[in-house]
């Protein structure tokens, strides 16, 4: 794959994830959506996040290493995180770690073969529609400025769209982990 297609696998495996927790809460009332980039939120709660590191070969992506973080049975959490939720608290059900380590692997080789089979637009469009905060307007920081602003999807190479109060489109491109407070919402 070429370097400008890695955010297709971001893509991918937060679908997969989403999947996961979604047919863990099985609740209408509960809501799964990506936070772009690649954090998991029910509700306005994150219940996971992923990493993923690529090897680039030149001009292409060589190999991927996904980490994938799903809050599962912890019930206490760190005072110092924002907004954390698990599976057990969101159902009041206990997991079985090994059982869902095994029915992750089903949503993960779907989405997986998606990108192989080269179905791009329909892995984009199930990621816009699973959007955090898409098409609401929002409260948002951008580089530290606060605004209003409305998600309007993510583009081809993973640029967050937002059109601002000001009337002007935004990008923002895919951050490292340590520049990820580029975009706050408030």
């Amino acid at each position: 794959m070429p370097v400008t297609g890695q955010f297709w696998l971001t893509r991918a495996v937060a679908l997969a994830v989403a999947e996961f927790v979604s047919s863990c809460l099985k609740s209408d009332s509960l809501k799964v959506a990506i936070k772009w980039p690649n954090d998991i939120y029910v509700n306005d709660q994150k219940i996971a996040g992923i990493l993923i590191e690529n090897m680039l070969e030149g001009s292409t992506l060589k190999y991927s290493v996904a980490g994938i973080g799903i809050n599962i049975n912890q019930t206490q959490f760190d005072p110092s995180v924002p907004n954390p939720t698990s599976l057990k608290l969101l159902t009041g059900n206990s997991f079985i770690l090994e059982d869902c380590l095994n029915r992750i692997f089903i949503p993960l080789e779907k989405f997986y073969l998606e990108l192989r089979a080269g179905n791009y637009k329909k892995i984009d469009e199930a990621y816009n529609n699973l959007l955090y905060r898409r098409g609401v307007l929002s409260n948002l920081s951008i580089d530290g400025k606060p605004c209003k602003g409305t998600i309007k999807g993510v583009s081809e190479t993973g640029q967050l769209l937002i059109d601002t109060d000001t009337g002007e489109r935004n990008t923002i491109e895919p951050l490292e982990l340590s520049n990820v407070k580029h975009l706050v919402f408030l």
